[in-house]
């Protein structure tokens, strides 16, 4: 994928996200998600979209999650 490949991620057909690739991973990093080794960015990226990739992915497993919604990463990407 090109660095400069534009990427548009929807939840709950709510469009989140429309920005380069090269900066929604380190988004999601941010938020405290981990793309584990061997899985594709665009498997991660729509999994985390759902409550149970979010529970998956978290990097601290010992802290409970509560489960972001499409208006809550949507104000949080746009923030950033």
């Amino acid at each position: 994928m090109s660095a400069h490949s534009f990427i548009h991620l929807g939840m709950n057909a709510v469009c989140i996200c429309s920005r380069l690739c090269s900066q929604v991973m380190p988004f999601f990093s941010k938020l405290g998600f981990e793309c584990p080794e061997g899985k594709g960015d665009a498997d991660f990226l729509q999994d985390v979209t759902i409550e149970k990739g979010q529970q998956m992915f978290r990097k601290d497993q010992s802290r409970n999650h509560e489960y972001m919604t499409a208006p809550v990463c949507n104000s949080l990407l746009s923030q950033s």
